[in-house]
């Protein structure tokens, strides 16, 4: 191998590198003004919001009761616990953590009774990274389903797949090696896959059936759109968007149209969740100097309300 080629190699070796630790979602780290509270997830009750907090001095999952404003601490391990997703039937929290990982990219999903603490392992990677846990619906209400979908590393680039949880069995749903797959989320009644992929060079939202198939873009923007969220009554998808030059909520149709900004404001706020009547949306924003939870009215925006970093 002649000196241009192996010049060539270690370029190219080079920038797949740097596109791959791009492309790895952001994870919790150093408070710009600590306490921050992040990653909202509305329970199916609509009475408690879970979210990440690293209020206590490290990264743990909390429970905040909507009508008290009271926070419960949920996780307790001197590991990062991050991510909180409410099961359907409201009694499980799935979340993502490094407590035992092999490597400094070692994440897995957990899940945790949040009364009772329990907490049982669903991945087993001590080595790689799998994130963004999201439960399938389920046709009974209040029961909660045998499913998640959810994004790994694990055939070497970031990719989405479905987890069992009865039996532990993984199904890989999306195979688009050029371009990282993260942050899915379920459509209400089962059918259908929002997500976010890496493609020339930001970050898009797509669609696409729950075995994988018919992937459709639905955003078309130079700046990055991420943390898709389907609404429960099916009719709506929030995300974040940096498109205005600094990160905003916006909400559009299922098929990619009629696109709203609904924060309009100057700081950044990302990572919307939904009320299950579909009315609020729930997010995280730093407008205040720390990273805090707020919720406003879904139709326009109104209503916005700061939730924690209120004592």
């Amino acid at each position: 191998m002649n000196n241009t080629l192996v010049v060539l190699v270690v370029i190219a070796l080079a920038i797949g590198l740097a596109v791959y630790f791009l492309a790895l979602p952001p994870k919790p780290g150093p408070a710009a003004t600590a306490p921050n509270n992040m990653a909202p997830s509305w329970s199916p009750d609509g009475a408690r919001i879970a979210f990440s907090s690293d209020r206590d001095g490290d990264w743990e999952v909390y429970m905040l009761h909507v009508d008290s404003l009271e926070a419960t601490r949920v996780t307790d391990n001197n590991a990062t616990d991050w991510d909180p997703s409410w099961a359907p039937g409201g009694d499980l929290i799935a979340f993502v953590s490094n407590r035992d990982a092999k490597s400094s990219k070692g994440y897995d999903i957990y899940t945790i009774q949040p009364l009772e603490k329990s907490v049982t392992r669903l991945t087993f990677r001590p080595y790689g990274w799998d994130g963004d846990p999201s439960w399938t619906p389920t046709a009974v209400v209040g029961e909660t389903s045998d499913f998640v979908v959810f994004a790994s590393d694990r055939d070497g680039n970031l990719e989405i797949y479905k987890l069992t949880i009865s039996d532990g069995s993984v199904t890989r749903l999306t195979y688009r090696e050029q371009n990282p797959d993260i942050e899915p989320t379920l459509s209400p009644d089962g059918t259908k896959i929002a997500f976010q992929s890496r493609v020339e060079g930001n970050w898009e939202v797509f669609v696409m059936d729950v075995d994988g198939r018919n992937v459709k873009r639905l955003t078309f923007n130079p700046a990055n759109d991420r943390f898709p969220a389907w609404s429960p009554d099916g009719n709506k998808i929030a995300f974040a968007t940096s498109r205005d030059g600094n990160d905003e909520i916006y909400v559009m149709d299922v098929d990619g149209k009629n696109k709203k900004n609904l924060t309009n404001n100057p700081g950044n706020d990302a990572d919307p969740t939904w009320s299950p009547d579909s009315a609020m949306v729930a997010f995280q924003s730093d407008r205040t100097g720390s990273i805090e939870i707020w919720r406003m009215s879904s139709a326009d925006g109104t209503d916005q309300k700061q939730l924690t970093g209120l004592e």
